[in-house]
């Protein structure tokens, strides 16, 4: 376009002040506005009425809407979350989650970025420049000519420019391989926050099952409690007992009210827990459905067995072992700079001292850069790089020792609990009977007030232990599959 020939040129300032208009745009402020809170503030949960046991996959389960129709929905929520539906929500939902997936694509891309070295560069190049020279002739003519110094002239360039790295000593190759392999850590990372995501739910339903079961024991222990005020009052208007016996039963009634008042707190606190877990606002309103969550006993390997499985499926490992395939690459990519870099380079351009310019020009070359010295940077550069491959590998070592005593206490921990719940089992048996001898002989006047309400005492604290030990041992296995690598994705 350039090299056909024209007989009026173009002003060169009209073009100057078109060219910088298009160039830098509107003007923008430089006042920076954050965005609101709002825009990042969590939906709630809208339930409705259906009994399907499945993660919620369509507009007939749980769905997520703004707050303000929330405050309706919530009124007739009759929907209760399985283990399965709360796990579908957090790992759609959880910031937590959708982080680590948008890890994994920045790796992705950062792939996409070290590969663009192996394709050529090539650019637009366009400008203008003015100046005067002054002119070097032999000292003969310049004594019959008035001035050595040339009018300012005009330079216009307009063309093409590529460049091309033919070798770089491996830098390239070395930088792909390092990025790869964080790109594999990465992934690994992802996997490992779903892993704590998942296990940070079941821990969070569980205790709040736990919390709900705790709460119906402190309803029962009220009851009793009030049963055993009626009937001390009843004994004491036929003059079987004295009034002290019905002060002592009021007393229990009052402790008995307020741990009901706990247990109350203690579930909206959990229901809370849960909902964050979730990534849904901390004042969800939802009930769960724990019916199918039975206490059983554990199946288990040898810990040996457990600590082998956890070393060879922990992706916290498995992203360590790719972070040092990561700095061994940059390792190698440091030693490069030692190396020669041989570069093509080519122009084709129009140039002229009018505008448009119509002289045609075209280049081809080979440039060879060597860096003899360089103040021992790259000296450092090798050196720091081996030093953080040293590093890592020694974080693994103490990651492996880590993982090998979670191992071994998770594995603990469940047999524990396991001859937890046997125990409570016949302390919960033993309570019940304890009170109810207590009470007939307290009908007789053969036992006191503080034996009945003593007996009354030891039955809600055996209640109480058997259902945290139930679902302690829930949230052990729960951990030790986490422990493992194995925290399964859906509930059961």
């Amino acid at each position: 376009m350039f090299h056909e020939h024209t007989t009026a040129r173009v002003q060169p300032l009209p073009v100057l002040l078109f060219l910088g208009a298009s160039l830098i745009g509107c003007a923008t402020s430089n006042q920076i506005v954050a965005p609101s809170i709002e825009n990042y503030t969590p939906p709630a949960l809208s339930q409705r009425g259906s009994s399907s046991q499945e993660p919620p996959t369509s507009a007939s389960g749980p769905s997520l809407v703004t707050q303000e129709s929330n405050a309706s929905a919530d009124a007739h929520s009759t929907e209760a979350l399985t283990l399965a539906a709360c796990l579908q929500i957090a790992l759609d939902r959880n910031p937590v989650n959708l982080a680590a997936r948008q890890g994994v694509v920045i790796a992705e891309e950062t792939i996409g970025i070290v590969q663009a070295p192996y394709y050529p560069e090539v650019a637009f190049v366009t400008g203008w420049s003015r100046s005067q020279r002054r002119s070097s002739l032999p000292g003969g003519l310049t004594q019959l000519m008035t001035s050595n110094t040339s009018s300012p002239t005009d330079d216009w360039l307009a063309g093409f420019a590529a460049r091309y790295t033919i070798v770089d000593g491996g830098r390239r190759a070395a930088e792909h391989r390092r990025a790869i392999a964080l790109k594999s850590t990465a992934e690994e990372e992802a996997k490992r926050m779903q892993q704590d995501l998942v296990f940070e739910v079941h821990s969070s339903f569980y205790r709040l099952a736990a919390s709900m079961r705790v709460h119906t024991v402190a309803e029962e222990n009220l009851s009793r409690a009030e049963a055993h005020l009626h009937l001390a009052q009843r004994l004491r208007e036929a003059g079987a007992v004295p009034k002290a016996d019905v002060l002592r039963a009021e007393v229990e009634v009052a402790e008995a009210s307020l741990a009901q008042t706990r247990a109350e707190g203690l579930t909206r606190t959990t229901r809370g827990q849960l909902s964050i877990a979730m990534g849904l606002p901390a004042a969800s309103r939802f009930e769960i459905d724990t019916g199918s969550h039975q206490a059983s006993s554990p199946a288990l390997a040898v810990p040996e067995k457990v600590i082998e499985e956890a070393l060879h499926a922990r992706p916290e490992i498995n992203a360590a072992l790719q972070q040092i395939s990561a700095d061994e690459a940059g390792v190698a990519a440091a030693k490069s700079a030692y190396r020669p870099r041989l570069y093509a380079e080519a122009g084709y351009d129009y140039r002229d001292s009018d505008f448009p310019p119509e002289d045609e020009e075209w280049s081809i070359a080979l440039n060879l850069n060597w860096t003899l010295f360089s103040g021992f940077s790259r000296k450092h550069e090798v050196n720091r790089a081996k030093a953080e491959l040293s590093r890592q590998e020694a974080e693994v070592r103490q990651l492996i020792l880590q993982v090998q005593q979670e191992a071994w206490a998770a594995h603990s921990t469940v047999l524990e609990t396991w001859e937890s719940v046997q125990t409570t089992e016949t302390q919960v048996a033993s309570a019940l009977e304890s009170m109810r001898v207590a009470r007939t002989r307290y009908e007789v006047g053969a036992a006191t007030i503080n034996d009945l309400l003593d007996a009354q005492t030891a039955l809600a604290r055996a209640e109480t232990n058997r259902v945290e030990a139930t679902w302690n041992l829930l949230i052990a296995e729960a951990w030790l599959d986490r422990v493992r690598g194995q925290s399964p994705v859906t509930g059961s």
